[in-house]
């Protein structure tokens, strides 16, 4: 099983720090963590496409606004890929239409126990569904 990630690259100066959050959550989970970012030089709308019909679903990171963010979470609706929107408290939101479809964090360390709690639901659902 893998997921997709959708995050805020270069505006985020926690993104590393959430990265390697993702990853060693995905690495426990035995489930792989995509980001376009490792992939890609430049963000290539057909090659993102690609990698977001291969997950089996998404975690978009809706902290600092980003439109970018908000554009690949529109394909991953389009694809009816379950996506799950995440943001840091006090982020305003942008064409979501209720804010309870939103899971907020308050730093990296809730960050963490957000990622952990995804991850155990989806791989619990993914083994019931087998």
């Amino acid at each position: 099983m893998n997921f997709y990630v959708i995050a805020p690259h270069n505006s985020d100066p926690e993104f590393q720090h959430k990265k390697e959050i993702v990853n060693k959550a995905a690495t426990r989970q035995g489930v792989t963590a995509v980001f376009a970012i490792e992939r890609l030089q430049n963000f290539n709308s057909e090659e993102s496409l690609i990698m977001l019909k291969n997950a089996d679903f998404v975690i978009a990171d809706l902290s600092c606004e980003r439109p970018s963010c908000y554009y690949e979470v529109g394909y991953a609706q389009a694809l009816r890929k379950p996506v799950i929107l995440i943001a840091s408290l006090g982020t305003q939101l942008h064409q979501v239409k209720d804010r309870s479809d939103v899971r907020f964090f308050k730093d990296l360390a809730d960050y963490q126990i957000l990622i952990d709690s995804i991850l155990d639901a989806r791989v619990i659902a993914q083994a019931q569904m087998a």
